[in-house]
C-alpha cells in the first residue's frame, strides 16, 4: 500500500486475517491494518485479544467467523465486536450447523452485529435470514489475477460481478 486507502475509497471495507498460530505474517498484516486504519477486520480461526485491541485502538471493528456457538461465545469474549456465522453451506471452513440454527442459538444470548455467509442465494433466502435475526448477509469477492491471454484484469472481473 503506498497511499492510505481511506483517501481513495468513501465506502467500509474490511480485511481478513488468519489468526490461526500458522500465520506468520500476522503481527506485519495486523500493523498494516493500523497504519492505514482499516475500518473492518474479520477475524478467523482463533480469537485474539491482541488482535482486537490493535483494531480498536484507531476505531476499527472486529468481526469474527465462527461455526458454533461455543466458539461465538469465546469470540465476543476476547473483544470482538460482531460474528459471522459460518454455517453449514457456506462453503470453505464452515460449520456443519443449519445457518437457521447457528443464527437462532446465538441471539439468545447476543444481540450486536451477527452476518450470515453462503448460503444464501435469492432474496427469499435474504428475507428469511432477516426474519431469524440476522443483521446481514456477507458476500466475499474474490480476484483472480490472469496472466496471458484471455485472462481477465482485477477491473474487467470486478465490472462483470457487479453488473450480474
Amino acid at each position: 500500500m503506498t497511499q492510505p486507502t481511506r483517501t481513495r475509497h468513501q465506502h467500509p471495507f474490511a480485511v481478513n486475517q488468519i489468526v490461526h498460530g500458522s500465520n506468520a505474517r500476522l503481527k506485519h498484516d495486523m500493523d498494516m491494518c493500523v497504519k492505514y486504519e482499516v475500518p473492518i477486520v474479520i477475524t478467523s480461526l482463533g480469537a485474539k485479544e491482541w488482535v482486537n485491541e490493535m483494531v480498536h485502538s484507531y476505531g476499527g471493528i472486529v468481526l469474527h467467523d465462527v461455526i458454533n456457538n461455543r466458539f461465538a461465545k469465546k469470540a465476543i469474549e476476547k473483544g470482538a465486536d460482531g460474528l459471522i456465522a459460518v454455517a453449514a453451506g457456506a462453503g470453505g471452513h464452515a460449520g456443519t450447523t443449519s445457518p437457521m440454527a447457528l443464527v437462532q442459538e446465538i441471539r439468545e444470548w447476543f444481540d450486536g452485529p451477527l452476518l450470515l455467509p453462503g448460503s444464501i442465494a435469492t432474496g427469499d433466502a435474504v428475507l428469511a435470514s432477516q426474519a431469524m435475526g440476522r443483521s446481514g448477509v456477507h458476500r466475499v469477492c474474490v480476484y483472480r489475477h490472469r496472466r496471458g491471454r484471455g485472462g481477465a484484469s482485477i477491473q474487467t472481473s470486478h465490472r462483470r460481478l457487479l453488473r450480474r
